[in-house]
């Protein structure tokens, strides 16, 4: 049985009330077993997938697989939780920079939620992801959600335009 994920605050906590302990599927990788991944059923359009261990080239493939018939439905945002990330590879931010390039033909966003310090600054070195696509926890990211479908369906102001 996979183990649980320890969560702090506002880590892990995945919008309907379901808590990381239950998960719609859950897989272990690797020999040493040093990746789980929660794939959690997705709200209101938004896809939620929570990590745990090393995301390298012993895992990545199985994330990639994981990932793969998710990306295939088209979600509005695919959100992964990273708390529990300790360690990410070169291997495993090309697997992200993968599932966020299948999500812009339909405008999709991949969205990264808590992310320890050290995998946060490789994904910032790298430029995996806009750094406004990192959050520290969940209900950000699902209030930057809201948001986006707000302005969409002209119940909010449109923000002004970025500078870069």
């Amino acid at each position: 049985m996979p183990r649980a994920l320890p969560c702090e605050p506002g880590c892990g906590v995945i919008p309907g009330g379901i808590a990381p302990g239950k998960p719609l599927a859950e897989r272990r990788t690797g020999t040493t077993m040093n990746l789980d991944i929660q794939i959690y059923p997705p709200v209101n359009g938004n896809q939620y997938v929570v990590l745990a261990g090393r995301l390298d080239s012993h895992s990545h493939e199985a994330l990639d697989e994981a990932l793969a018939p998710l990306l295939a439905g088209r979600p509005q945002a695919l959100v992964l939780e990273l708390g529990h990330v300790d360690y990410i590879s070169s291997a495993g931010v090309r697997s992200i920079l993968q599932a966020r390039k299948a999500l812009a033909p339909h405008e999709g966003k991949l969205l990264l939620v808590h992310p320890q310090e050290q995998v946060r600054k490789v994904i910032e070195i790298v430029q995996a992801v806009p750094m406004d696509a990192v959050f520290a926890t969940t209900a950000e990211a699902d209030a930057y959600l809201d948001g986006v479908q707000r302005r969409i369906l002209g119940s909010e102001p449109k923000p002004p335009p970025a500078h870069s």
